[in-house]
């Protein structure tokens, strides 16, 4: 039996889809379910330009694969939390965006243990917006080490 938050089976499956997503040229089919456990706000939202539009919703400020990945985690958050790919700065951003709480934690973890002189002041940014006042603090330390 599939966990209730599990739906990667469903990933990418447009024959099944409630609706899709367009970034740029890309369309990215969707589940309602899928989005229900990890993205309700985004769901909501969704759902509101599906009353007044077409099954397609133009996706703006976002990159298509950062809004893949950011699916991925509504399709199976245990499955993404095993990748170590550093997607975490640009989904923290797409997290906040569509106010993803599950998925601004698990980024917040990610970055706390992926900081870089690359990445140090886009993190900053963020922990200050967001107020994340321990992430701000870690990345005081990265910089005074």
């Amino acid at each position: 039996s599939i966990p209730s938050t599990e739906y990667s089976h469903l990933l990418n499956d447009k024959d099944t889809a409630d609706f899709m997503f367009k970034c740029g040229d890309v369309e990215i089919p969707v589940h309602k379910k899928a989005l229900e456990h990890n993205a309700k706000n985004l769901l909501m939202l969704a759902e509101e330009i599906l009353v007044r539009d077409s099954t397609v919703i133009g996706v703006e400020g976002v990159d298509a694969d950062i809004l893949m990945k950011f699916l991925e985690f509504c399709y199976s958050p245990n499955e993404f939390k095993k990748h170590k790919e550093n997607y975490s700065v640009k989904l923290f951003q797409t997290a906040e965006k569509f106010k993803s709480l599950t998925l601004l934690n698990s980024c917040y973890r990610m970055m706390n243990c992926s900081l870089t002189t690359e990445n140090i002041f886009q993190i900053i940014d963020i922990a200050h917006r967001l107020k994340y006042l321990i992430l701000f603090r870690n990345c005081m330390g990265f910089i005074k080490m």
